[in-house]
């Protein structure tokens, strides 16, 4: 188990003048024996101090003999419990309360002088420090904000900037790291967010990520990156191209898990092997996009649960690939679409995203719900995807559409395509968008599978290609 300290308080040098409480001022003290103290009130002369001695002797004795039952044994550890608080209440609160925080250092904790160091102080091992840069293969938890001071300058290797490299990497399915909370970022002199150049594809070194780092003043391309099932548990990460950067499966949780400031807050990509992807309870704001999730397969598959994507400069959300499904999620106030799906063209699995629970996509700059061709796809038309809505999905109060679905894009029913279809279960309501609740330039068959999935009021197909609207419920009127 590791933990991370930037800075260890002083150690606290402790020293115990004695167990029992300092004895008060000569004045108000008669000796009767080695360690005892005996109070002599004030007014007393010493006749009567002598008589209540022999008094409190013969008492003492016949407490000892050896007929002694519980009932009397109970009263001398009452009678020494009440003789110590005599004295610490004559020694005086400051000396008692020195005891007190000597005694709580010595145990690890409490006291007004707790070291912030708690238990890994000079009685226990030093925990070890995680540095920036490090690989973990089990169970990693920071217990302090991990900030990477690295460089890029004429001295840094150029293998160094042609890998992919990260603040933390975790790898492995029993690898988990958990940064109770804790942010880990970069000192870097421009905008991560910002960053305009492509580092190519993840795992592949590559002069396009050397170019990033060093256009970007980049020193590492992500933090935190998760490879092959690795865990992360409220984390804060910001100034990187990728906040978290999941490989082949992973997951990232925890409702303080934060990723803001990079140019992507989560991305997730598929390479190899068939291990689950899951984005839960996390908040991504104010990066360049908000989430990212490619698969490659229809073996891959990614959860996005519980998520808030809000005011980030371009998307909320992007999905290309099979086996996407989004559940209790919120994408709202982006500077583009608040959720995003890429088609695929024939030779590759179709982009297919399911529509769990309560999904809701808001107050975004462009459109609510956007499908378009493959990023960066120039070929033929006919990119294909596919969406099913199992809960209730939601798109209103978006500057221009709710749902646009962009020229290309076909969501024909064909025996690889199944369209845009609302389970029995399920509902997809647009309203109140600025320009139409849908647009389709595209080539859709809506399916409703119950009655009334459809909630919408202004709607249009557009251009020579434009195929397609559903039958709506109209949208409630607004009490103004």
């Amino acid at each position: 188990m590791f933990q991370v300290k930037q800075s260890r308080s002083e150690e606290i040098d402790v020293e115990l003048e004695g167990v029992a409480a300092q004895p008060p001022p000569p004045s108000k003290l008669s000796a009767a024996g080695a360690g005892d103290i005996n109070l002599v009130p004030d007014g007393m002369d010493d006749n009567d101090a002598a008589e209540a001695e022999e008094k409190r002797t013969s008492f003492m004795s016949r407490l000892a003999s050896p007929l002694v039952n519980k009932k009397t044994a109970t009263a001398i550890a009452l009678f020494g419990i009440v003789g110590t608080i005599m004295g610490v209440a004559i020694g005086g609160a400051d000396e008692y309360k020195q005891q007190q925080n000597a005694l709580a250092a010595i145990n690890g904790g409490g006291g007004a002088n707790r070291s912030k160091a708690g238990k890994s102080g000079s009685f226990c091992e030093p925990e070890p420090v995680v540095t920036c840069g490090e690989t973990f293969t089990n169970e990693v938890i920071l217990s302090d904000n991990l900030i990477c001071t690295d460089v890029i300058d004429a001295t840094t290797p150029n293998t160094q900037l042609r890998r992919l490299n990260a603040a933390i990497t975790v790898e492995g399915a029993n690898a988990v790291i958990d940064c109770k909370g804790h942010t880990i970022s970069q000192i870097t002199s421009k905008s991560a967010a910002a960053c305009a150049t492509n580092p190519g594809v993840p795992l592949t070194p590559s002069p396009a990520r050397r170019q990033m780092k060093n256009d970007c003043d980049l020193y590492y391309q992500a933090g935190i990156i998760l490879l092959d099932g690795a865990t992360a548990i409220n984390c804060k990460v910001e100034q990187f191209y990728e906040g978290f950067l999941v490989v082949n499966g992973g997951e990232v949780k925890g409702k303080k898990s934060e990723a803001y400031g990079n140019k992507l807050g989560v991305y997730s990509r598929f390479i190899s092997g068939a291990i689950a992807t899951k984005i839960s309870d996390v908040s991504v704001h104010r990066n360049y996009n908000g989430i990212l999730a490619y698969a490659s397969s229809d073996q891959n598959d990614a959860m996005i649960e519980d998520v808030t994507a809000k005011n980030n400069f371009n998307f909320g959300m992007v999905f290309r690939g099979p086996g996407m499904k989004v559940k209790d999620s919120v994408s709202s106030y982006n500077g583009q679409s608040g959720i995003k799906m890429a088609g695929e063209d024939q030779n590759n699995p179709v982009t297919v995203v399911q529509f769990q629970g309560m999904v809701s996509s808001d107050h975004n700059k462009v459109h609510g719900i956007e499908v378009d061709v493959g990023v960066g796809n120039n070929g033929p038309p006919n990119q294909f995807a596919e969406v099913n809505v199992a809960g209730v999905l939601n798109s209103y109060l978006n500057k221009e559409d709710g749902i646009f679905i962009n020229t290309g894009v076909n969501m024909k029913n064909q025996n690889f395509v199944n369209g845009f279809t609302v389970e029995e279960s399920g509902s997809f309501n647009a309203c109140n968008n600025g320009r139409r609740d849908i647009t389709n330039k595209g080539k859709v068959k809506f399916v409703d599978m119950g009655m009334g999935g459809y909630t919408c009021t202004v709607t249009a197909t557009v251009g020579a290609n434009g195929e397609g609207l559903p039958v709506c419920e109209d949208c409630p009127a607004c009490d103004n």
